[in-house]
């Protein structure tokens, strides 16, 4: 059905993309990714279209591809803000929990109002040891290097407080 619909319209991004993650359901990777790639090429300067694709992804469980796709729009659009919370999160699921705070740091940077936001989503991954750990140590660090920026603080004082280490938190 979506390759009689691609007859009449060749550059429909969105049927390119179901009929990508229909590749992947069949087993059929290698045709996937070459669709996925068309998706792309019909315009690789467009936010949107990266963004749909790595969705399409994403929809497969294909995490790291969607990952690198993210990464890809981000430097064909030449933003390096851009993406920021889908990247946070897809780090987050695959247990890159450092990258994962990189990107929320980003966020924090640019908004410190999304505080917030971003204690939340990255309490998805302070609640196990190895991703407190890694958090702390990335907060840890920009903290330091942004001594003036009160949001670092307050983010670094909620991790403490978060690892039970309510001396630390009093201390920032």
């Amino acid at each position: 059905i979506i390759n009689r619909r691609l007859k009449q319209t060749p550059n429909a991004l969105s049927l390119l993309c179901q009929l990508g993650t229909i590749y992947v359901r069949n087993a059929e990777d290698v045709n996937a990714f070459a669709i996925w790639e068309r998706a792309i090429l019909l315009d690789s300067t467009s936010e949107v279209t990266y963004s749909i694709v790595s969705n399409s992804m994403m929809e497969v469980r294909l995490f790291e591809r969607a990952i690198e796709t993210y990464k890809r729009g981000r430097r064909a659009c030449n933003k390096d803000k851009l993406y920021i919370t889908d990247l946070a999160f897809l780090f987050g699921s695959t247990m890159n929990y450092n990258e994962a705070t990189t990107e929320y740091l980003k966020l924090v940077r640019e908004n410190p109002a999304q505080l917030g936001f971003v204690q939340s989503s990255m309490a998805s991954y302070t609640n196990r040891a190895e991703g407190l750990k890694a958090a702390t140590e990335a907060v840890e660090q920009t903290a330091k290097e942004e001594e003036e920026n009160l949001s670092m603080s307050q983010l670094l004082a909620w991790l403490y407080m978060e690892g039970k280490r309510y001396d630390s938190a009093f201390d920032v």
